[in-house]
């Protein structure tokens, strides 16, 4: 009987503890795919929302160039400042989420070179206003047509995102209308065995139960019979258990004696010994902190003749940056910036600001290709990176608006000949280079 109730028991929870596993293995497979498609259409979602995005900054973009046209207000390059990055930026954006789609790549690449040529075509027009130069109907013609070129490549991107979006849509609901069911009905399953397994369990016990009573009853007689014949062993064993008993009270009092007597000698030569060790410790400890100290108060007369220092050329250089100044005052036509060897500006100063397009108060800490054009940070790199080398240059550049400049590149050195920055000085020379064009040749042939 119990190697059958064992059995049952064995049965019926095996298999319900079976079907549990398949429920769970299944419930995680399909939230896992459900998950999985849920991220997908999030995905796809995210790519439009970005190429919505990188159109909307170009569209910003045409609005400001189209109100400074009209205009001619600086104030409407507002959204066009920084549009192209921006839109570059969602762009790449894009590129890193569909990386590994063939057809997106290709889109991405064919929008970037859409992207180029309309911005130069922005940055041409707006040019063109900034010199009063005319602009012409067939110039903003050219610029629609840029930017419908542009809407199409991006309408075509996104009609292949929302294909996608609409296969991982269809899966998505797949996977939602199927799962529920099929977990419910293999938990209806699994709740039908455990019933019937309970039930034989139920059974069972009730044998059992049954059985358990009747072996009790006689387990009972058996007992009444065995304590008459142990209740007179038990007195007899009475007396003999408690002259063992004091005997061993008396033995184990003795051992413990002596393995506190032991302790207490072994605990005394150890303190002794520990208190030696620390002596010699705190001693070497005291010498370590001796040896750091000099080592702090070297190290503060070293910082405070670096601190001394710093200062000075700190004075020195705000002597320089009032004296840049004064010339740049005094020099018409020109142009004085002080850059240092990070390619910072540290001054900026010459009545040929406005002209040359710096029309803010200051430019202080800016990097020179925040300064510039990226063209035009190209152009003069090489230079400034001569200058800082300790070279000294003078040549003519053109200005972004056609002024002609004499440019000269002077190193800055201090009292031990190393280069701390770097002197820039640009004079407008278009006058005098008309006036040497004008001039006939004499005397005449």
């Amino acid at each position: 009987m119990r190697l059958n109730f064992t059995r049952n028991l064995q049965l019926g929870y095996g298999f319900s503890i079976l079907i549990l596993l398949i429920v769970g293995l299944f419930s995680y497979a399909t939230i896992n795919n459900l998950l999985n498609s849920n991220k997908a259409v999030g995905h796809s979602t995210l790519v439009i929302q970005k190429l919505e995005q990188a159109i909307s900054s170009m569209k910003d973009a045409e609005t400001g160039q189209r109100g400074f046209l009209l205009t001619g207000k600086a104030i409407f390059l507002g959204p066009y400042k920084g549009a192209y990055l921006k839109t570059q930026s969602l762009i790449s954006e894009v590129s890193a989420l569909t990386a590994g789609n063939a057809l997106q790549e290709a889109n991405m690449a064919g929008i970037r070179v859409i992207l180029t040529h309309r911005m130069a075509i922005l940055e041409q027009l707006v040019s063109k206003k900034q010199h009063q130069q005319l602009v012409s109907t067939a110039d903003l013609e050219e610029g629609r047509s840029a930017m419908d070129e542009l809407r199409h490549a991006i309408d075509h991107a996104e009609d292949t995102e929302r294909k996608l979006l609409d296969e991982r849509r269809a899966v998505l609901e797949r996977y939602t209308f199927v799962a529920p069911a099929a977990i419910i009905v293999v938990l209806i399953l699994a709740v039908v065995i455990a019933s019937l397994s309970y039930i034989s369990a139920i059974r069972d016990v009730k044998v059992k139960d049954r059985l358990q009573r009747e072996l009790e009853v006689k387990e009972q007689e058996t007992a009444a019979f065995n304590e008459e014949l142990t209740a007179a062993n038990e007195e007899i064993s009475t007396a003999n258990e408690e002259l063992i008993s004091i005997n061993g009270e008396l033995l184990e009092a003795q051992q413990a004696l002596s393995r506190m007597n032991g302790s207490l000698e072994e605990l005394v030569a150890a303190r002794t010994k520990s208190l030696a060790e620390s002596e010699e410790e705190t001693q070497a400890l005291n010498e370590e902190l001796t040896a750091i100290n000099e080592e702090l108060a070297a190290s503060n007369e070293e910082m405070l003749a670096s601190n001394e220092e710093l200062q000075r050329s700190r004075e020195e250089i705000q002597k320089k940056e009032q004296l840049f100044r004064s010339i740049a005052v005094n020099i018409p036509r020109s142009l004085i910036l002080v850059i240092d060897r990070e390619y910072n500006l540290i001054t900026m100063e010459g009545d040929l600001m406005q002209k040359l397009g710096y029309n803010e108060d200051s430019y202080a800490g800016l990097h020179m290709a925040e300064l510039n054009s990226p063209e035009r940070y190209a152009i003069t790199r090489e230079y400034h990176e001569l200058m800082l080398n300790g070279e000294q240059i003078r040549t003519e550049l053109k200005s972004t608006g056609g002024h002609d400049l004499q440019v000269d590149f002077v190193p800055l050195t201090d009292e031990r000949g190393m280069v701390y920055a770097g002197l820039v000085i640009a004079l407008d020379i278009s006058d005098q280079k008309k006036q040497r064009n004008a001039v006939p040749n004499w005397p005449p042939s």
